[in-house]
């Protein structure tokens, strides 16, 4: 895995991930301006199957 970004907000987050296209995000569910859900909801492709991972 390579880091391509980082944001220090939710907003920042969704605007990267649009730009970037990664193949993976990992975000955290607790952020400013916008949460985890949230930039899961927004910044994935329309018709994609996008959505919060569950770890163990």
């Amino acid at each position: 895995m390579q880091v391509v970004a980082e944001a220090a907000d939710g907003v920042a987050a969704v605007e990267a991930a649009r730009r970037l296209t990664p193949d993976v995000a990992l975000v955290d569910i607790r952020m400013p301006r916008r949460d985890g859900l949230e930039v899961t909801r927004f910044a994935g492709p329309p018709t994609g199957p996008v959505g919060p991972a569950e770890g163990t």
